[in-house]
């Protein structure tokens, strides 16, 4: 008796593919304030819930300010090099999907370099979803001439728009040189500070009077740059610097600047991307703050103090770029050097606040090792979900096989009777048909919510506690490329550090540090100064979120109550 199609077993439902966004601006001054990465990661999550694919952001692919044309995308710490280096590497499976918004996200660079990375991609089984034009580029064998030339040729168009753009502001930019250079006409570009445009050249604006500060500070008092900030801080006088603070390196830029004595020193672009003088410099083509030999002496001077700072530093990798903030300023902070020595002759270096509070530096070394030593003491459950958020999709899957067992069950009465000869299959057949039509659809659901179970965040805390093994045994003049690679990881599995310093001496500060992971789970850590008083009394932060504002001793807590750290 031949078998009837209608009554065989339905097919196994496909397996939900999980979709890896990746986000990138180019202009990190134009661009970062505005909603270029909100927008792209909105239309991520819409077309994976209309595919029906996973949205898995483990491994925040996102590189702000990276120019696709001069491939700064695929420097080591970039998202794109961390993705590609994850496929080369087995931990982006086959099947899964890169979500861009357009292919030139990807690169802009020439054709052959951008269909290089484009092509690594499709062979290693991993689909490219764009948005416009909306295309899913899976990398199977076409024979459709216009899908093999549409990657080529939009790879072209936004590599010739790039390069237009590139050459019209070349010869822009060359056309005000000549101008300025023959009839002392205003460059397109923005003067400094203490500067302004008007009809007839430029003319001292009104924070002229701060930069005026700043080298009766420099001259008289002989001051250099750091104490500057200081001191413009304390005073309550407000930076003139596009990031509103006083920093160390804004302050040197300024006296430095051969503007101060009305001096212009046209620039060009070099072929291999660095500003090379075109020219002598333009005598006379600002309103001078400083006489020639005053600039030239205040020059000497800092060339001198520079002179006085012994051997050059190690190089050093700052693991925490843009992860660390200070509760109190808000701000991110940077890694500087200071001028203190150790006796090794290696430098000390610290985190300081870009608002240039009081209290000094934050020494970076012990928060290193103490973060590291976090890190390497987490468990797998530390950067999975949350136990309650696992609980009630283990339940859902339960009852969805459950439910799918008893469909199963139903349907082989079902074939059974409809193998009876005597049966009468118009009756049969639309209930089978019904029984395995819901068999189908509730093993997709259960199917995806097991595929959701998985994610990539044990393979990143696994990679990541590998490398700090590897960095503890190799010696520091070796680490480079180690701090790179963990630099590269960290993003990971950790979204944000907030720490909060607690003075305990004139000294000695403790260092309360919160660390958030990716999972929501956040780590509590004390890092005492190298002297610690006994009699201080730490302060417990373990209920407070610094996320939503600094510590207060003696203050109602409240306000901080929310996602107590672990």
């Amino acid at each position: 008796m031949m078998s009837n199609p209608a009554v065989s077993r339905p097919q196994e439902a496909p397996m939900p593919r999980r979709g890896y966004p990746y986000r990138r601006y180019s202009d990190s001054y134009r661009q970062q304030d505005g909603h270029s990465i909100e927008r792209q990661e909105d239309w991520a999550r819409l077309v994976c819930l209309q595919r029906g694919w996973i949205h898995d952001d483990t491994y925040a692919l996102v590189d702000r300010g990276k120019s696709g044309f001069h491939q700064k995308n695929l420097t080591p710490t970039a998202g794109l090099t961390r993705f590609l280096g994850l496929i080369r590497q087995g931990m982006i499976a086959p099947g899964s999907v890169l979500l861009i918004e357009n292919l030139d996200r990807l690169s802009r660079a020439a054709v052959k370099k951008a269909h290089k990375i484009f092509q690594e991609i499709l062979e290693a089984g991993v689909w490219i979803c764009t948005r416009t034009p909306d295309r899913i580029y899976r990398g199977d064998d076409s024979e459709n001439f216009f899908e093999l030339m549409e990657p080529l040729w939009l790879m072209y168009l936004s590599w010739m728009e790039s390069l237009k753009k590139s050459q019209r502001i070349g010869d822009l930019w060359k056309k005000h040189r000549e101008q300025a250079r023959a009839s002392g006409r205003p460059l397109g570009v923005r003067p400094p500070f203490w500067l302004e445009k008007s009809a007839t050249g430029y003319v001292f604006s009104p924070q002229a009077p701060i930069a005026r500060q700043m080298l009766r500070l420099a001259l008289e008092q002989d001051l250099g740059a750091n104490l500057i900030a200081k001191r413009m801080h304390q005073a309550g006088i407000p930076s003139p610097a596009r990031s509103g603070h006083w920093l160390t390196s804004f302050v040197r830029q300024v006296l430095v600047n051969p503007a101060l004595c009305g001096r212009l020193q046209l620039c060009t672009r070099s072929a291999e991307g660095r500003w090379v003088p075109a020219g002598e410099p333009l005598e006379g083509y600002y309103p001078a703050l400083l006489s020639v030999e005053e600039f030239d002496r205040l020059q000497t001077t800092i060339r001198a103090r520079h002179r006085k700072r012994g051997r050059p530093a190690v190089q050093s990798t700052n693991l925490f770029v843009g992860l660390i903030r200070d509760a109190e300023s808000r701000q991110r902070l940077y890694l500087c050097g200071s001028l203190r020595q150790l006796s090794t002759g290696l430098k000390r270096y610290n985190y300081l606040g870009r608002d240039g509070r009081r209290g000094g530096s934050i020494p970076y070394e012990p928060l290193e090792r103490a973060l590291l030593q976090t890190l390497t003491m987490l468990r797998p459950e530390d950067v999975c979900e949350r136990p309650e958020e696992l609980t009630v999709r283990e339940q859902q899957i339960d009852e969805l096989t459950r439910q799918c067992l008893a469909l199963t069950h139903r349907r082989e009465q079902l074939q059974a009777a409809a193998a009876d000869p005597q049966q009468d299959l118009t009756l049969l057949l639309p209930a089978l048909q019904a029984v395995a039509g819901q068999e189908k659809e509730l093993a997709l659901k259960r199917d995806r919510l097991k595929e959701e179970s998985r994610s990539g965040r044990l393979e990143a805390l696994a990679q990541t506690q590998t490398l700090v093994q590897l960095r503890s045994q190799t010696p520091p003049q070796q680490r480079r490329e180690l701090d790179e690679r963990i630099r590269a990881a960290l993003p990971t599995v950790v979204s944000e550090i907030w720490l909060q310093s607690q003075r305990l001496s004139r000294q000695g500060r403790l260092l309360h540090v919160q660390v958030f992971l990716r999972s929501g789970a956040c780590r509590y850590l004390l890092v005492p100064p190298a002297r610690f008083a006994r009699e201080a009394v730490a302060w417990d932060l373990t209920e407070v979120d610094l996320r939503r504002g600094a510590y207060q001793q003696g203050a109602a807590q409240e306000d901080h109550a929310g996602a107590a750290p672990a």
